[in-house]
């Protein structure tokens, strides 16, 4: 006869037997203490220790497979996160349109701007030294001296080298001064300017610390690897 689940009652072994119980068996692993085998009134005694260390090893099999299934859950969680962190940061750099030695680039730029000022009083401080409105400048004093050295060469003409050394100092001179005004003229205080390469600067640099634009299409073959 096939015993189903509505055939079994459980029942503690302390409880009077009852014409009800049926065929009463015990299932434990050792005999009830201060219970005579006449009280409790047994048809049968099935000593269930093997029974109980087989359950304990499924319950621990059990435990095992959840905290397996956990990890495993729990590693998936953590890949599609670093693939969105990814996606996020490939999508970052192909906005940002990143040209090669732009950073360097902004970096001078930047160090300009920021000391536009400065830079300003220093070119106009040259320019003043070499060629003064007042005519006393460096320029002054080379064309005296080799206006002076001519007129010793037209009388010595051992000293031709030394009047051509002299105009030569004079032109370098002349032209020094006529670039350090074109200098002068091309810096210019810009915080509109100077406030877009500084946000630029730190797009750049954020990117760099993630460590994807190290070299073209990195973070494309890192986001695939992690896809396949």
């Amino acid at each position: 006869m096939k015993i189903t689940g509505d055939m079994v009652r459980l029942k503690r072994v302390y409880e009077e037997p009852a014409p009800e119980d049926g065929f009463r068996v015990l299932v434990d692993r050792l005999w009830p203490r201060g219970l005579s085998k006449q009280r409790a009134a047994l048809d049968h005694f099935a000593d269930s220790t093997g029974l109980r260390e087989s359950v304990a090893q499924l319950v621990r099999d059990l435990a095992e497979v959840r905290r397996q299934r956990a990890s495993l859950r729990s590693g998936e969680r953590e890949r599609e996160q670093r693939i969105d962190l990814l996606r996020y940061q490939v999508d970052e750099i192909r906005a940002a349109n990143l040209a090669e030695g732009e950073e360097e680039s902004i970096v001078r730029d930047r160090a300009v701007l920021a000391n536009a000022e400065r830079l300003l009083l220093d070119a106009q401080a040259g320019v003043d030294a070499l060629d003064s409105d007042d005519g006393i400048g460096a320029l002054a004093a080379l064309r005296q001296a080799h206006a002076a050295i001519g007129r010793i060469a037209e009388i010595d003409p051992a000293a031709n080298d030394l009047a051509e050394r002299a105009n030569e100092v004079v032109i370098l001179a002349d032209d020094l001064a006529s670039d350090l005004r074109r200098y002068s003229d091309s810096v210019e205080a810009d915080p509109e300017r100077l406030a877009s390469l500084e946000d630029r600067l730190d797009l750049i640099q954020r990117l760099s610390v993630c460590g994807l634009i190290a070299r073209e299409g990195a973070g494309e073959d890192l986001l695939a690897a992690l896809l396949t």
